[in-house]
């Protein structure tokens, strides 16, 4: 068990529910605007190497700037304003229809439900606007915060966001959260750079995973009710 803990924070794509269906849910986008999309994804592992833009609309214009410059196209304001705009509808828009039926691992809701229930504060951080993915996995109503890393203008494994996040929770010590991911470098990494303590989540299938070595993570499990377990071990049945 680790002590001394106000809050708990979770990324959510591939940490709550499959990786896989995260790609397949984002095939409706790229069906629609394959260059788009292509971009894209190319621009938001760039972009995670530059300082934070200040602000969700400044970040967004980065986003379309970058983009615009690897098409060959001048990033003027009208530039930017057309192509934010095929942005929010053939991605943002298009994800939000894709991910209304998506379903959580095994003992996620049963550990919201119980955390829901704790002294600690609960969380959801993710890179990308979380839209209707809280209620679709039936997490949101034991949540005190839902929020995107994109509202602090830079995407993890940045302080910034997770930062803003434990601020938003109440928890003005980061050192007594907890950040639960599934991506050593981004999620652990950057919680663990930010002050928290850290839980790795490891899916069952990549076993190997589970031997090798993570000296930033608190915490590596494979599954929710083993992690219910040790953040509630009075709270579990055997």
């Amino acid at each position: 068990m680790i002590e001394s803990l106000d809050a708990i924070g979770f990324d959510i794509d591939g940490t709550l529910y499959p990786e896989t269906v995260m790609y397949l849910c984002s095939l409706p986008a790229f069906i629609r605007s394959p260059s788009l999309m292509s971009r894209f994804g190319r621009m938001r592992r760039e972009v995670r190497s530059y300082e934070p833009a200040g602000s969700q609309e400044e970040f967004r214009e980065q986003q379309a700037t970058l983009i615009l410059e690897a098409m060959g196209k001048r990033a003027d304001p009208i530039g930017i304003k057309k192509l934010l705009k095929r942005i929010d509808s053939q991605i943002y828009g298009t994800w939000l229809h894709s991910f209304r039926f998506i379903q959580p691992f095994d003992g996620v809701r049963e550990l919201f439900r119980a955390l829901g229930e704790s002294p600690y504060k609960v969380g959801l951080l993710s890179d990308f606007p979380p839209g209707i993915k809280p209620e679709a996995l039936g997490v949101s109503p034991y949540c005190d915060a839902i929020t995107s890393a994109e509202d602090t203008g830079q995407l993890k494994p940045h302080q910034a966001p997770f930062l803003r996040f434990s601020e938003e929770l109440g928890c003005s010590d980061p050192s007594r959260m907890l950040y639960v991911g599934n991506s050593y470098g981004k999620d652990i990494l950057g919680a663990s750079a930010a002050g928290m303590k850290t839980a790795l989540y490891i899916h069952p299938i990549h076993k190997r995973a589970l031997n090798r070595s993570y000296p930033a993570a608190d915490i590596v499990f494979s599954s929710y009710r083993e992690l219910q377990r040790i953040l509630l071990p009075s709270g579990v049945d055997n």
